[in-house]
């Protein structure tokens, strides 16, 4: 395994890592706002046009089919998580920041210096 100097660790690990963890929060938000968008949507179109329904050809199934979407999107927001995903991802990321400006500024933890290599410290005469 070759070894990393400062620079390459932190762009091909850290930086990557961090990009990683905000396209994946970007996503689970996009998907849970969207959902919630959906289901208050739907609940609010049942509230309004139930009192109708009735007078509709169309308006039992309309009802129904919007039951049906709130409960398919609640289902599948309590499956994968997204929130949580989201604040998790979100909360990791900027904690990965946070290590990664201490390490870079040489702050505590990060402030001892690197023991030489065998190879390059000088032969010991006795």
């Amino acid at each position: 395994m070759p070894v990393l100097d400062r620079d390459t660790y932190v762009t091909s690990r850290i930086d990557e890592q961090l990009n990683w963890l905000s396209r994946a929060s970007r996503a689970n938000k996009r998907v849970f706002v969207s959902l919630r968008i959906f289901e208050i949507v739907l609940g609010t179109s049942i509230t309004i046009f139930s009192p109708y329904a009735a007078r509709l050809a169309w308006g039992p199934l309309a009802i129904a089919v919007a039951g049906g979407g709130i409960a398919l999107s609640g289902g599948w927001l309590a499956l994968n998580r997204n929130q949580e995903n989201w604040v998790r991802y979100r909360s990791l990321g900027e904690s990965l920041k946070r290590e990664k400006y201490l390490f870079l500024t040489g702050t505590p933890p990060y402030d001892v210096e690197p023991k030489p290599s065998p190879r390059s410290s000088p032969p010991q005469r006795g």
